[in-house]
């Protein structure tokens, strides 16, 4: 037994919500209003309407094969969800996370690895000051996780009864990563973590995988019933940017050739 017979269910969309910051003055001036409007409705087809950037087909253990190989022993394939978007995360928000890749570790059925792209890295600041994405808190199965001196490793989950358990501890591992494959980060309140390239981690990438401006974790966890980890589960990450002003959000949103509007700056009056 071991997370080949539990890959199966690992599902294909993952719930995500937004929340808006409550400070700041609502936006009053309705030409700009109407005019932003305009453009984002023309942009409806932009990239950030598009499946997810980064894997059309993920495979899981031996080498990746096109769509229609076959199921062996050594590998399973998950079909990709074309409908799948990954969000921009202004303020606050809890996020599921989409699945970019899921494989096994060097030691067969006994760690399985996930890729999760969390939210779209956002831009600058209207005073030119970039955005900042972090995570703030992180729940497994709607238990909440604790992370380790070492930033990376889990000790022990709180329930929603408020038990304490430690029954995982040392079996989950967590890297967090903001803008791409060679930026870690860290989890909120953790002075270490991890430092390595997120393809010096994950089994079989290289240094052209690298996830360009995605926030993004990879989780590797070891196959371990009597925790209740036969599976990914389901997972949620609290998300915190830094972005949160009306002005930049608005802003950000209309001039981002990537997940916005895509309005050239001069066309806005700041």
């Amino acid at each position: 037994m071991g997370f080949i017979s539990d890959l199966g269910k690992v599902a294909s969309k993952a719930w995500t919500y937004f929340t808006e910051d409550p400070t700041g003055t609502a936006i009053s001036n309705a030409a700009v209003l109407g005019y932003t409007l305009n453009k984002i409705n023309k942009s409806s087809n932009k990239q950030s309407d598009a499946p997810i950037r980064p894997s059309a087909v993920t495979t899981v253990g031996g080498q990746a094969t096109s769509e229609g190989s076959s199921l062996n022993l050594h590998r399973v394939q998950l079909d990709p969800d074309t409908n799948a978007k990954i969000p921009v995360v202004y303020g606050e928000a809890y996020v599921g996370g989409k699945v970019i890749d899921a494989r096994l570790g060097e030691d067969a059925c006994k760690t399985m690895w996930f890729c999760l792209a969390l939210s779209e890295q956002t831009g600058n600041l209207i005073d030119g000051t970039a955005s900042e994405i972090t995570i703030e808190e992180v729940w497994w199965n709607s238990k909440k996780l604790f992370i380790g001196t070492d930033g990376i490793t889990v000790t022990r989950y709180v329930d929603q009864d408020g038990e304490y358990d430690n029954s995982i501890n040392g079996k989950i591992r967590i890297y967090p990563f903001s803008g791409n494959s060679e930026t870690p980060s860290n989890i909120r309140n953790q002075s270490q973590g991890n430092s390595a390239n997120a393809y010096d981690l994950f089994p079989r990438w290289t240094s052209t995988n690298q996830m360009n401006d995605l926030v993004f974790v990879l989780i590797s966890m070891d196959y371990f019933p009597a925790g209740d980890i036969r599976g990914m589960g389901t997972w949620t990450f609290k998300v915190k940017n830094t972005m949160n002003k009306p002005g930049d959000v608005l802003y950000d949103y209309m001039t981002n050739t990537r997940y916005g509007a895509g309005i050239p700056a001069s066309e806005i009056e700041t």
